[in-house]
């Protein structure tokens, strides 16, 4: 059967819907318990789709605003390379003026899935606020170690450079159209409001002529200068597939200038695999990445990494909760400084955590996250713990 799908998988996003909202209609009697929409659901997972096409639509005239077998009914016809009908439906959906956010974060992520498309341009506005046990990141050490051709001197760390608590403001404005291939613009601003605080800005121009293929080019500073520039290319097949699993590959390119002393140039490639497992109402996925940064004249010169995480989803009515787990080592490949530790080359293994619950509010969305963070470097000035807490909302328009 043909499939005229850009990513290849469109139920990902009813998945990812199912655990980001299961927001269904008020009926007499619990719709998602009706034996025929259950059997559906079965047909679904076995990937009986032209089956599963004819169960919803007679479902649908029993349930005509049952939201959930609506936005299930596009990703069947986007299955079945029945383009035209989900473009239709999914248009239906998006006009319905008694959408929540939820819901349109659903449709969102169909359209990401690539089989169809918003022929509207959109805006989005996302704030947040927070607070960090550990602002600069730096040692929980109290001291530094120094070793100078005389031997080895141990200097206390001054008050800036030990661990403080700090809060943190940030804000992003992204504009994107809505032609076949879209492009993105996007700006922000984070920044801290302690004593010693610090500012960063961004600015990013995207282009994504497919789901799976995007091109950014982006601009950081750091207080009022600038301090990165890149090139980035994302590039994420997806190898096989069923009904209720996907194997994706992914593989990112960038091309990075650095203005701080040292001033130098990066290329950065990374390689790795996805696997996403649906059940029920929630979404499990496992990722292991390879990546190597080309930086001759980077202080530590190039770096090897490897990469793994993992997270759940799951998810009912307005609310969803998600938690993750992230594993980071990496390598210079050449000694940081002649100064710290006999010149050693730095070795660091980081692990994060994290667990967040969102849910919808009137035309945005909010969430609540916390994240421990903690990275053991083999030069320990560049060892740190890190507790943080952030609330944030997101705005749409079209």
């Amino acid at each position: 059967m043909s499939v005229s799908c850009r990513s290849g998988w469109p139920s990902l996003a009813a998945a990812l819907f199912l655990v980001a909202a299961h927001a269904w209609a008020e009926a007499p009697y619990d719709p998602d318990h009706d034996p025929l929409y259950l059997q559906v659901e079965q047909e679904i997972q076995s990937g009986h789709w032209e089956a599963a096409r004819w169960l919803l639509e007679e479902f649908l005239q029993r349930q005509p605003d049952h939201f959930g077998a609506r936005i299930e009914l596009i990703s069947v016809y986007c299955r079945l390379g029945l383009v035209e009908q989900s473009q239709l439906l999914h248009e239906q959906l998006l006009a319905d003026p008694a959408l929540n956010a939820m819901q349109r974060r659903a449709l969102n992520l169909i359209a990401d899935a690539g089989c169809v498309r918003v022929n509207r341009d959109e805006i989005t506005l996302s704030s947040w606020m927070g607070y960090t046990s550990n602002l600069n990141r730096s040692t929980w050490r109290q001291v530094l170690e120094i070793t100078t051709p005389d031997g080895e001197v141990t200097l206390p760390l001054d008050d800036l450079s030990k661990p403080r608590p700090a809060g943190l403001l940030g804000a992003q404005i992204q504009y994107r159209t809505g032609s076949e291939a879209e492009w993105l613009l996007q700006a922000g601003y984070h920044g801290s409001f302690s004593p010693a605080g610090y500012r960063q800005s961004w600015l990013t121009l995207g282009w994504q002529p497919r789901a799976d293929l995007r091109v950014e080019l982006s601009g950081n500073w750091f207080i009022e200068e600038a301090y990165r520039q890149a090139l980035q290319l994302r590039y994420e097949p997806v190898l096989s597939q069923d009904a209720g699993q996907l194997l994706r590959a992914e593989l990112q390119f960038k091309q990075e200038h650095y203005t701080v002393s040292p001033d130098y140039h990066a290329s950065d490639l990374a390689l790795g695999l996805r696997h996403y497992w649906l059940a029920e109402q929630s979404l499990l996925d496992v990722a292991v990445h390879a990546g190597y940064l080309h930086a001759p004249d980077r202080p530590g010169g190039s770096r090897s990494r490897l990469h793994a995480e993992a997270g759940y989803a799951t998810g009912w009515r307005d609310y969803r909760i998600d938690g993750r787990l992230h594993y980071l080592w990496q390598q210079d490949a050449q000694g940081y400084s002649p100064l710290l530790n006999n010149n050693q080359r730095r070795q660091g293994q980081e692990w994060r955590i994290s667990a967040g619950i969102e849910w919808g509010w009137r035309e945005s969305i909010w969430r609540l996250e916390y994240s421990y963070q903690q990275l053991t470097d083999r030069i320990p000035l560049f060892s740190y713990r890190e507790h943080a807490l952030f609330l944030s909302s997101e705005w749409h328009w079209r």
